[in-house]
């Protein structure tokens, strides 16, 4: 199944930090991750943009544009998603980085690129057993 990001094209992130106005390009943000304090905005030609301002505020403007958050500090652009490992839950961009996705928040990227849930899934955290999934 291909999915396809080219909605992405046209759209730009307008994001205000103290005396700077910035318009950038919702295709080129490879991630947005938080660090000391600061927000940092990765584009996919190695420029970063720092900003003050929280992981939640670019989590809301972005959702519908094919972000999702996969941790505590990162926020990624699916559409720069080279392949995602489920089992060591972590996923590679086509830059080559390769990042953890926190349990919580796999079955959000799941949905986000549209996969079915595994048709067998873990009935308990440390039991090895396993039940039939709901959506077989």
């Amino acid at each position: 199944m291909k999915v396809n990001y080219g909605f992405q094209q046209h759209e730009k992130l307008i994001v205000n930090d103290a005396d700077i106005l910035y318009q950038i390009p919702v295709a080129e943000i490879e991630k947005i991750f938080a660090k000391g304090g600061l927000t940092t905005i990765q584009l996919s030609d190695t420029n970063e943009v720092s900003i003050v301002k929280s992981l939640t505020y670019f989590e809301n403007e972005l959702e519908d544009f094919g972000f999702v958050r996969i941790n505590r500090n990162v926020i990624i652009n699916c559409a720069h998603i080279s392949n995602i490992n489920f089992r060591s839950r972590e996923l590679k961009l086509y830059n080559g980085e390769k990042i953890t996705v926190s349990r919580r928040n796999l079955s959000k990227l799941r949905k986000a690129i549209l996969l079915p849930p595994p048709p067998y899934q873990k009935t308990g955290k440390n039991d090895r057993s396993y039940k039939k999934s709901d959506r077989s």
